[in-house]
C-alpha cells in the first residue's frame, strides 16, 4: 500500500469512474512521489494511526489523478501530521476494494482508530475535501492556530 500520491496534475473530468467500465482514460506520463511502507494487513494499516484516510484508485482513473494531486498538495501543506493518507491501488487489491463496498473511483474512506467513520466518492476540490474532514482532524499542530487556505495548497 502506497502512503503518497501523484506529484503533477492532470486535466480530466471530475466524475467518479465506474468500476468496470469499459472505457478506461489513459493519463500520459505521470510523476509518483511515494513512500512505501508494508503492512500485514489493512486492518493493522488503519489501526496503525489516529486518522487514516484511504483513497481507492485505479490508475487508469482521470479523476483518481486529478483527486491525487490534491491530496499530494494537501497532506504537505494543511493536513501535515494531522492525518496519513494511504492510497490502495483497485487493480492491485479487488478483494480489498470489494470488501469495502467499492464501486466507483475514486473513493475516500475515513477511519478514525481503526473504525469507518465517514466516505465518499469522486474527486472534491480542495476546499470541499477540507470541509468534508475538518469535523475530524485534530488541531493543527501550527503554533498560531491558523491554517493555510485551501487554495494555497492546491
Amino acid at each position: 500500500l502506497v502512503m503518497s500520491s501523484l506529484a503533477r496534475p492532470h486535466h480530466v473530468a471530475l466524475h467518479p469512474c465506474r468500476l468496470g467500465s469499459r472505457f478506461r482514460s489513459v493519463p500520459r506520463r505521470v510523476f509518483l512521489s511515494a513512500t512505501r511502507q508494508s503492512y500485514g494487513s489493512f486492518q493493522e494499516m488503519v489501526d496503525s494511526e489516529p486518522l487514516m484516510l484511504v483513497d481507492f484508485f485505479a490508475t487508469w482513473c482521470g479523476p483518481c489523478l486529478v483527486l491525487s494531486n490534491q491530496l499530494s498538495a494537501l497532506s504537505t501543506g494543511v493536513l501535515k501530521d494531522r492525518i496519513k493518507i494511504a492510497k490502495v491501488d483497485t487493480e492491485k487489491y479487488p478483494a480489498l476494494a470489494s470488501q469495502w463496498g467499492v464501486q466507483a473511483l475514486p473513493t475516500l474512506v475515513l477511519f478514525k482508530e481503526g473504525r469507518m467513520i465517514d466516505r465518499i466518492e469522486g474527486a472534491p476540490n480542495a476546499q470541499q475535501l477540507l470541509q468534508w474532514l475538518q469535523p475530524h482532524l485534530p488541531p493543527s499542530p501550527n503554533a498560531s492556530g491558523q491554517e493555510a487556505s485551501p487554495s494555497a495548497a492546491a
